[in-house]
């Protein structure tokens, strides 16, 4: 039953465009480029695991600003092991 005020979420809905939709595209967008980045890192860091690839991208999809970073720390896509060939 609606007595004649909204609730936050109902309000944000309601507008539409506004910057809420902007903010979540933006969100999106840099989730997806972590899930792929840390994906990639993920996998050739432990030698073309495509388990460690899926967690390491899961976990890029959901902390899209810690998992680049920590990626970036243990030197991006540089293999952990002694991996020749891959």
């Amino acid at each position: 039953m609606n007595l004649g005020y909204h609730t936050w979420n109902q309000e944000t809905r309601l507008a539409g465009n506004g910057l809420g939709s902007v903010g979540s595209t933006a969100w999106g967008l840099l989730s997806l480029a972590s899930f792929a980045a840390s994906a990639y890192h993920g996998s050739k860091r432990h030698g073309g695991s495509i388990g460690y690839g899926i967690l390491w991208g899961a976990l890029g999809g959901l902390f899209p600003v810690i998992t680049p970073a920590i990626a970036a720390g243990q030197g991006f896509g540089v293999c952990k092991y002694d991996c020749r060939g891959r």
